[in-house]
């Protein structure tokens, strides 16, 4: 567990969250929760975080979280965005899509892509539920070409 510190307890909600770092034998994850700026910079900081296989992104990619300094820190193969569609705060934010597409970082959205499955054994893939299981009358273009 990375955050919070032990002993401490921050006041703001957000702050609180737990952020983890899992590794298994072929990839490794960050689990940010909803931590924002704040915190992120003081983990990176702190030197607490490493390069990692896929990064669950921060606060669900509000304009706020993911910053340059933690994208560079743990330089993900691949990040997962968790968000509903057409949800009420804009989640993930153009700010926040921006710094992940200047990173180099791939990107899946569950409000795009429905659910997302990772693998440690495929550290670098994620798949939607809505492209490995489409409605038959949303053929993908690729079927279509075939």
């Amino acid at each position: 567990m990375l955050h919070p510190p032990p002993g401490v307890s921050p006041t703001r909600r957000n702050a609180a969250s737990c952020v983890l770092r899992a590794a298994g034998a072929h990839g490794s994850v960050l689990l940010s929760g909803d931590i924002e700026r704040a915190q992120e910079l003081a983990l990176v900081a702190g030197g607490r975080v490493a390069r990692v296989d896929l990064l669950l992104v921060p606060h669900h990619g509000s304009r706020g979280a993911s910053t340059t300094a933690l994208l560079r820190a743990t330089h993900p193969r691949v990040a997962a965005v968790q968000a509903g569609w057409r949800n009420r705060y804009g989640h993930p934010h153009a700010q926040a899509l921006q710094r992940y597409a200047e990173q180099g970082i791939a990107l899946h959205r569950t409000d795009l892509e429905g659910a997302l499955r990772w693998r440690d054994h495929e550290p670098g893939a994620l798949l939607g539920w809505r492209e490995r299981y489409p409605h038959y009358w949303r053929a993908r273009s690729r079927d279509i070409s075939q």
